[in-house]
């Protein structure tokens, strides 16, 4: 009702990510905190009041921490991680592992928040296709 919207499209939760800044990793604290948030997370789900639910920055461990508890009826829709092409093809088996059980993966920071530009393999085939590196 305070968005004035009839319903959410997308409803991320947002787990601990060691590489921007949450000491800890995903322990056993962490599992049964996003436990308890995935559940409420559920409920909207059921009552039509978001039309899909995900995470961002969770690694294997968080996702299966979802997935094995006896309460998840719904597998994230989406995983939204930091994801280029200085990061190789599937860093940590992360988007390999998404993709085996029908997670998409939505990257951020494509670009590398800038660093893409001056990588001198981006350049190479900008250069030969007359683009820039980006």
């Amino acid at each position: 009702k305070e968005l004035s919207l009839s319903y959410i499209d997308l409803l991320m939760l947002h787990g601990p990510s060691e590489p921007f800044g949450y000491q800890g990793g995903c322990d056993e604290t962490v599992c049964e905190l996003n436990q308890a948030q995935w559940r409420a997370y559920q409920e909207l789900l059921d009552e039509g009041k978001v039309r899909a639910i995900g995470v961002s920055n969770f690694c294997q461990s968080c996702l299966r921490c979802l997935m094995e508890h006896n309460t998840t009826t719904e597998l994230p829709a989406v995983n939204q991680i930091q994801l280029h092409v200085g990061m190789g093809p599937d860093p940590e088996g992360l988007p390999s592992f998404c993709q085996k059980h029908g997670i998409v993966v939505q990257a951020y920071s494509p670009l590398a928040s800038g660093g893409v530009v001056d990588n001198l393999a981006c350049k190479a085939i900008g250069n030969a296709l007359n683009r820039t590196a980006a």
